[in-house]
């Protein structure tokens, strides 16, 4: 917030305020012994409302600040209305982290449950990790290795023989507990969001079409960056698209009652970043992270 000007103490604040109201600029009029000291709350908005004063110090009675008590009086209306939808929107989510509620986020423990599954099978036996991974992942072991930067359709073969799935299902496979561990409280936290606001449908409509791009996405990558086929596995493209969507529904609709701390945000762009240092021999799959983020802000901001 910040202080534009002064009006005498004479005249009525309220009108000027009104008019401002009535440009989409919010403002706040605070008395002191100079006057009345005119605030603007947005800062994007201050150089327009600084300059919207000095014509109103010039003209005061021109029509159009007078006019404007009626646009403001409805704007005011439109924002208890926000508020009101607001508040029957957010839910109080409270102790709802604290047990399963298997009816309020299925979707959700569902996903969570498969991953978990397949890790366990995964650590029977060395024989039966490497049957997953060969059947899971997006191309089959034989297809591991260099090949030509140009070549796109290097690891598509088992794909175009009719194994589609493994469009989707490297999602379900993991490299280590510490890998499935973050995965899975990322997609609890995450997930249950969106259940519980937006429904499991929403959320399994993201689910389905992030795993897919974010799966061809890393593909593209490790082809075009690595010039060889490498294997990759984890859920964390889906959880960076539920991420993204989560992100922009709290900046761009919080009428919606969905909201992400700034840490969080912070956070997870952060670990998005530090796939690419490399430090330390940290290898992640950028290419899901990065198109699945991609896919969640544009489901965000297309209102879905």
């Amino acid at each position: 917030m910040r202080q534009i000007g002064t009006l005498p103490t004479s005249t009525d604040p309220r009108v000027f305020g009104d008019y401002l109201l009535s440009l989409g600029v919010t403002s706040r009029a605070i008395q002191t012994a100079e006057g009345w000291a005119i605030w603007v709350h947005d800062e994007d908005k201050v150089e327009r409302a600084r300059s919207e004063f000095q014509a109103y110090e010039k003209e005061p009675e021109d029509p159009r600040y007078a006019s404007a008590g009626s646009l403001a009086e409805e704007a005011r209306r439109e924002e208890t209305r926000r508020h009101k939808q607001y508040r029957e929107n957010v839910r109080d989510m409270s102790g709802q982290f604290d047990r399963l509620n298997l009816h309020r986020r299925p979707l959700t423990i569902g996903l969570m449950a498969v991953c978990i599954a397949v890790y366990l099978a995964q650590q029977v036996s060395p024989g039966a990790s490497g049957w997953l991974f060969d059947t899971l992942g997006f191309f089959s072991h034989r297809a591991v290795g260099a090949v030509p930067a140009e070549n796109l359709a290097a690891g598509l073969e088992d794909i175009h023989s009719g194994q589609v799935w493994r469009l989707i299902t490297p999602i379900f496979l993991h490299g280590g507990i510490v890998h499935l561990a973050f995965n899975m409280w990322a997609l609890y936290v995450l997930g249950t969001v969106v259940e519980y606001t937006r429904g499991t449908r929403t959320l399994a409509i993201l689910t389905l079409i992030s795993a897919l791009t974010s799966n061809v996405g890393q593909y593209l990558y490790v082809l075009n960056f690595y010039h060889q086929l490498v294997p990759w596995v984890g859920i964390s493209g889906v959880v960076y698209a539920v991420f993204g969507y989560l992100w922009m529904k709290s900046r761009f609709e919080p009428e919606q009652g969905i909201r992400l701390h700034p840490a969080s945000v912070r956070l997870m762009i952060l670990w998005l970043l530090l796939g690419f240092t490399g430090i330390g021999g940290l290898r992640m799959a950028n290419g899901a992270h990065v198109v699945g983020l991609i896919v969640g802000m544009l489901f965000g901001l297309a209102g879905f």
